[in-house]
């Protein structure tokens, strides 16, 4: 018979691992679960990880676990687009940034804010106190953010490494106010293809077409911000969508002018289409031409377009302009204008010139006859007058000359001659308000002298006829008159004659803005109040008040407003606010004490029974917060439990009661076998130990390599750990074994 030496080496998964890590896999075994990592793959993962591009951790943030990606699933409901209560309110969205974003992160979010709030009607304002905003954090992994407004505080998970980027950013916000991917509107498969053999086990979900959801009535995006790109969640390397048109798919790094109109649909901004010819001219070197959804680039005349489609090339020169008369071009980047000689003007054509006819347009300084001709023009005088030195103005060449006629005093004259001649006529008139006395013609005669110079304007008194038309006083004036009043407080009406009422009556007592407790137990307090006091140039009454200056009022804030009228309408107005403040605490009913239960299960958690405490409150409206283990299932130690119960006022009550999980019996001491000696250590339910020989001594048999107490309080898988023997030589001798 031959003797050898067995030596079992153990589990691989405890020989491969050490340390508390190897014995939490361990537990996970027992319990079925065996989703631990071998070592080995552990680092090459984290190896391959350092080795990433920029690129492959953008790709890997944005192409996550979660639903498409990057989306946070509503519960219920998978149609942002069409539901009026997932928008923002007027657009806006308030927001937060919480300490875990990085400086580069933090910048990105700005530059995206800063687009949104310039392109859109969106607008990211920094949160006061909304119930409803979006949190920017980075403390998962991944980007991801949810559809729509949530009605709550709503993350943008933007994880440190592969989202902090602009482009991804502007993603995500898009879809927290309301916007699916592109690829899942329900009209997609007219426009890609989806090479559902190139994705990755698992993600072809995310390639679903979104069936709730609405294209708005607008093109198919290839370079919509919301698009995957070609090789999202490829497992070879290799395409995932392909176009189906000419048009490629390059998901753009900001907005495109669709993805603006989405949004212009979708919150009913003003316009909907977006004028990229707003900034920056649209790129374009001269002339920018805004299309709906789009825009374009045009030339002036003499310039066309380039291949780039933004700038213009100039294409003329004064020799083949084709100018009849002079050419002008200062630089030859700009287009040639032409210019006509004196007498001349430029054509409708831009090029041509003709004949100015300064006699017919008026363009002339001839007192009497005008006489064009080509390129100029001459002066003429009739019979019996001759032209003067200027060769413009007809003189009479009678010696005499008539002086410059006089007005009459509030009156005017018009002459027909500026020289004052022989024969020169004036015609004097007076102004409205004035009767002409004497002749209105003024002749000059052949000795200089004028006709008629005792014409005179005389005043028309109104007020002696009727008192003007005024209702109370009237005062006249040369050329007219004024109507006033005599009573204080009245003032002239629209019509100028009417005297009205205009001063409205004076509160002389206006209660002060009250703020008063609840009577004690109810949601009510009653208020007494002053009454409005008033005086008035005439009479007034109170026209709108509460009947009383008592009342009982609930809780909240109240506005009263007294209108008090006269007899011609005006009015004037007392307005206070009274405020019924809740100042009594909610109170809990039925608090449970504190208590202590003994798990003698075998388990780490036990389920403790207990009625919960019922809150009430004067206002009737009372909100429960509970803070204890779910279901009711409490660990090992004290834990606390509390109920916080408050009102709309922020009055507050608390319940408050520990619950103490011990086990009946501690573990018991495992003894050190023979030889050798035991490493131990505690972890939260119990102790675990590790056998060892000492020097110069080894086991016959492998034991276990750990021995674990639980909550039982039981060894496992024994409680006797076997003893170690001296090293031996074994010979066979007589078939039996001899030291």
């Amino acid at each position: 018979m031959k003797c050898v030496e067995m030596k079992t080496p153990g589990p691989l998964w405890l020989r491969s691992l050490g340390g508390f890590l190897v014995f939490a896999i361990a537990l996970s075994g027992v319990t079925g679960r065996s989703d631990a990592l071998p070592l080995e793959e552990v680092e090459e993962k984290l190896t391959r990880h350092t080795r990433a591009t920029e690129e492959e951790e953008r790709l890997s943030a944005l192409y996550g676990d979660n639903f498409e990606g990057d989306i946070v699933l509503p519960t219920g409901s998978r149609n942002a687009i069409r539901n009026f209560n997932q928008k923002w309110t007027k657009g806006v969205v308030p927001y937060v940034i919480e300490g875990n974003v990085a400086s580069k992160g933090r910048r990105a979010i700005s530059a995206a804010i800063a687009d949104y709030n310039r392109f859109t009607c969106i607008r990211f304002i920094p949160r006061t106190n909304e119930n409803a905003y979006v949190s920017f954090s980075s403390a998962n992994q991944g980007c991801y953010s949810s559809i729509g407004r949530t009605g709550r505080k709503q993350i943008i998970n933007l994880q440190n490494s592969g989202c902090y980027y602009k482009d991804i950013v502007i993603h995500e916000m898009m879809h927290a106010i309301g916007f699916w991917h592109e690829q899942s509107r329900p009209d997609r498969d007219t426009y890609i293809r989806v090479l559902f053999q190139n994705v990755k086990s698992g993600k072809q979900h995310n390639f679903n077409i979104a069936r709730g959801s609405t294209t708005q009535q607008l093109p198919y995006d290839y370079h919509s911000v919301m698009h995957y790109s070609r090789k999202a969640f490829s497992k070879n390397g290799k395409p995932t969508l392909e176009s189906k048109t000419s048009e490629k798919i390059d998901p753009a790094d900001e907005l495109t002018s669709i993805d603006k109109r989405k949004i212009a649909f979708l919150y009913y901004c003003e316009g909907r289409d977006f004028n990229e010819c707003q900034v920056n001219n649209g790129g374009c070197q001269q002339t920018c031409l805004n299309t709906e959804g789009s825009f374009r680039c045009t030339c002036r005349q003499g310039y066309n377009l380039t291949a780039d489609g933004k700038t213009c090339k100039q294409t003329w020169t004064c020799a083949t302009y084709g100018c009849q008369h002079y050419c002008n071009q200062q630089n030859v980047t700009y287009e040639p204008g032409c210019s006509c000689k004196t007498g001349f003007k430029l054509n409708d054509d831009k090029r041509t010139c003709s004949d100015i006819d300064e006699c017919a347009s008026g363009q002339n300084s001839c007192s009497d006859i005008c006489v064009n001709e080509i390129g100029s023009y001459h002066c003429e005088c009739p019979t019996g007058k001759i032209l003067a030195n200027n060769r413009t103005s007809c003189i009479d060449p009678r010696p005499y000359i008539c002086p410059q006629p006089p007005s009459p005093l509030y009156g005017s004259n018009d002459c027909d001659k500026p020289s004052y001649q022989p024969d020169s006529v004036c015609i004097q008139s007076c102004p409205q308000g004035f009767n002409m006395i004497g002749d209105a013609t003024m002749t000059c005669q052949d000795n200089g002298a004028w006709t008629n110079l005792n014409t005179r304007c005389e005043d028309i008194n109104e007020c002696e006829t009727n008192s003007g038309g005024c209702n109370e006083l009237c005062f006249n004036h040369p050329g007219g008159y004024n109507c006033g009043c005599n009573r204080d407080g009245f003032s002239l009406d629209k019509d100028g004659k009417t005297c009205i009422d205009t001063e409205p009556p004076v509160i002389t007592l206006c209660s002060r803005n009250i703020a008063v407790p609840t009577l004690p137990t109810q949601d009510f307090a009653m208020v007494t109040f002053e009454e409005v006091k008033y005086t008035d140039n005439v009479r007034a009454t109170v026209i709108s008040g509460p009947p009383s200056n008592i009342a009982n009022l609930p809780i909240g804030i109240h506005q009263v407003k007294y209108v008090v009228a006269d007899e011609a309408g005006n009015n004037a107005t007392c307005a206070f606010v009274i405020q019924v403040k809740d100042v009594e605490d909610p109170v809990f009913s039925g608090c449970p004490a504190s208590r202590t239960i003994y798990n003698d299960q075998g388990v780490f958690r036990v389920l403790v029974n207990y009625t919960d405490p019922v809150a009430s409150d004067n206002s009737g409206n009372v909100t429960v917060r509970v803070t204890s283990p779910e279901g009711k299932m409490f660990p090992f130690g004290t834990t606390t439990v509390t109920y916080l119960a408050t009102d709309d006022s922020d009055n507050y009550a608390i319940c408050r009661f520990t619950v103490s999980v011990t086990r009946p019996a501690a573990c018991p001491k495992l003894a050190d076998p023979i030889n050798g000696h035991l490493t131990c250590f505690a972890w939260a339910h119990g102790y675990a130990c590790t056998p060892h020989c000492d020097e110069g001594y080894e086991f016959l048999e492998a034991p276990p390599t750990r021995y674990v107490c639980g909550p039982s309080g039981v060894w496992f898988p024994n409680a006797t750990v076997p003893s170690c023997y001296s090293e031996y030589m074994v010979t066979e001798v007589n078939s039996e074994c001899k030291q």
